[in-house]
C-alpha cells in the first residue's frame, strides 16, 4: 500500500505542477492577446488542457488523502483516479493530435 500512496502522491504533484505552469501560460496569453492573432486562437485549447490537469489534481488529492486517512471511500476514489487519468489521456490525445 505504501507504493500506491507514493504513486498517488506523484500523480497529484505532477498534475498540480502542470496545472500551475499552464495557468501561468494562460495568464501570459491573456495579457498579450493583442500582440498576435494566434494567441487568441490558441487560448481556448490552452484553457481546456489546464482544466484537465486541474481535474486530475483534485481527484488525485482526494485519493491521496483518503488513503492516508484510511477512509472507507479510498478504493472508489482510486478507481475514479484511474478512470480520470485514462479518460484525460485519451481526451488530451484527441485535443492535441
Amino acid at each position: 500500500m505504501k507504493g500506491l500512496l507514493i504513486l498517488n502522491a506523484v500523480v497529484m504533484f505532477l498534475a498540480a505542477a502542470f496545472a500551475v505552469n499552464l495557468a501561468v501560460v494562460c495568464v501570459l496569453y491573456a495579457a498579450n492577446l493583442d500582440a498576435s492573432p494566434q494567441l487568441r486562437i490558441d487560448l481556448p485549447l490552452l484553457l481546456k488542457v489546464t482544466a484537465i490537469f486541474s481535474g486530475i489534481t483534485v481527484v488525485a488529492a482526494f485519493t491521496f488523502f483518503g488513503q492516508r486517512r484510511r477512509a472507507r471511500w479510498f478504493w472508489p476514489a482510486q478507481a475514479a483516479l484511474v478512470v480520470m487519468v485514462v479518460a484525460s489521456s485519451l481526451l488530451l490525445r484527441s485535443l492535441l493530435g
